[in-house]
């Protein structure tokens, strides 16, 4: 079903939703839909040995444990970062050729996967990683051209899931770039920017077809406001124009436990041994989460970041005072942000004297919310920094106070993740915190000895970032760049 709004000839006025009873319209029970949903989630995850057994899945075509090794990387990395591809039915209409399966989609996860993936058969060069997957991205060219011919949710997940990883090895930045586009266009075409919990209650579609659509606009609009903030380039599915609440209802992944190896996997020097030895992965509690921080996120590139404020000296610019109040908004929405967030996803160890032993670190999807609260905090207050002389000195101190902290508290975390998870596994998301970061470190380190109080505190966690960066170039070619640009920044500070 294609998406029209009331000023299109083929708009139809809605009927009110609800059960009427006694001239009263009656909420659906949503606890039942949950319940519903739960259940079928949980006898799906049983029959999958048994399809793979039995050979029931769709396979296209390559090795079938080829393909379950690399479908459990994703279930296991990727998976629970964007929530953005529903299990329990890829899996079942894996298995049925049902409509939430697709060729495209399947080689796009193979595709995605790859990259962590030790097996060297995979590899265009045996010796890089990033080259991985280079045969499932040569069949999703030959499916393309068909799935863009009519929307579709399997075509929408494909599309950014390929997108996510061209962009990660560094790789075609204008095909990822050009790939999501479609995908939020192809959102719009089916109406998943706005809810349709109404069509539940009058048995037009499922609570499977509402939390399929959830899931995807989420994950999509997640998508979104990283990869412009990666490009710094405006963003597509905007707040104001969006009306899918954060609420999922399918909530079995939330206490499963997450281990460090995925199912099936080997370990060997390339793909070390992770000293970390599982936790829980409150997947659906984390998602939410980071359904807020990229709502504040798309906040500070509109109001921060575009052209038509900071930065664009040809444009019309805003007054003092609203750049502060911009600032003091955007600031309150971070405050409150914490103040709804639960402590169970809560990584703060500078909190506690208590050292961060291994079992204290959370899984990599909880330690990804902390390190994007931390960015955002450094991408508002940054540019007032630069910027300090159109404000009220405190204002720039202060912020400059804010970046300073933040980036050595994602130092912090991001060691924490290379001490639990080994750099090798760190995707593009972290790598491009620890480079934000140490833009920021390097500006202060160079005015700051390293004997002064908290001097030292800043050279090592500029030396930490440093390092990683350099590192996981490995695994994300499309960090190079980034290195690039620190590079030639640490020259023209004069750091040694």
């Amino acid at each position: 079903t294609t998406y029209h709004g009331p000023t299109s000839a083929h708009f139809e006025g809605d009927e009110p939703p609800g059960i009427e009873v006694d001239g009263q319209m009656v909420a659906p029970p949503k606890a039942t839909w949950r319940e519903t949903l739960v259940a079928s989630a949980a006898i799906e995850r049983q029959r999958e040995r048994l399809n793979h057994n039995s050979r029931n899945y769709e396979y296209d075509g390559w090795d079938p444990e080829l393909v379950m090794h690399l479908l459990n990387i994703h279930w296991n990395r990727q998976h629970h970062n964007l929530l953005l591809i529903y299990r329990p039915l890829f899996m079942r209409d894996m298995a049925r050729k049902g409509p939430y399966f697709s060729k495209l989609l399947l080689n796009a996860i193979l595709f995605a996967a790859s990259k962590f993936s030790p097996r060297t058969d995979i590899r265009k060069a045996p010796d890089k990683p990033s080259t991985a997957g280079w045969q499932f991205r040569q069949r999703i060219r030959d499916l393309l051209g068909e799935a863009l011919e009519q929307s579709a949710i399997p075509t929408i997940q494909a599309l950014i899931t390929v997108a996510s990883s061209l962009f990660a090895i560094g790789e075609a930045k204008s095909t990822a770039w050009l790939y999501s586009g479609v995908a939020f266009r192809m959102i719009v075409d089916l109406g998943l920017h706005v809810d349709r919990e109404d069509l539940v209650k009058r048995g037009q579609i499922s609570v499977e077809d509402l939390e399929v659509r959830r899931r995807v606009f989420w994950g999509a609009f997640i998508f979104d406001k990283v990869h412009s903030m990666y490009l710094g380039r405006p963003v597509t599915l905007q707040e104001a124009e969006c009306q899918v609440p954060i609420e999922l209802f399918d909530n079995l992944e939330e206490l499963e436990q997450w281990t460090p190896v995925e199912q099936g996997n080997h370990i060997d020097s390339d793909y070390p041994m992770p000293k970390h030895p599982g936790a829980t992965t409150y997947s659906v509690t984390s998602f939410s989460a980071h359904c807020g921080l990229n709502v504040i996120l798309n906040r500070i590139l509109n109001h921060i970041y575009a052209n038509t404020t900071f930065g664009n000296a040809n444009s019309v610019q805003l007054g003092t005072k609203d750049y502060s109040q911009i600032l003091e908004d955007i600031s309150g929405d971070l405050d409150a942000w914490v103040g709804v967030t639960e402590t169970s996803i809560r990584y703060e160890p500078w909190r506690t004297p208590e050292p961060a032993t291994l079992t204290r670190i959370p899984a990599p999807s909880v330690l990804s919310i902390s390190c994007m609260f931390h960015l955002l905090l450094i991408l508002l207050n940054r540019p007032f920094i630069t910027r300090g002389h159109l404000l009220d000195y405190r204002v720039a101190a202060g912020c400059l106070r804010t970046c300073i902290l933040a980036a050595i508290r994602l130092s912090c975390i991001i060691q924490h993740y290379c001490t639990a998870f080994t750099i090798r596994r760190a995707p593009y998301f972290i790598s491009y915190c620890a480079y934000v970061a140490c833009t920021i470190l390097v500006r202060v380190v160079r005015h700051v000895p390293e004997e002064v109080p908290d001097g030292s505190a800043l050279w090592d966690g500029l030396a930490l970032l440093r390092e990683f960066l350099r590192n996981s170039q490995r695994t994300n070619a499309g960090v190079t760049r980034a290195n690039f640009v620190l590079e030639k920044l640490i020259q023209r500070c004069g750091i040694d």
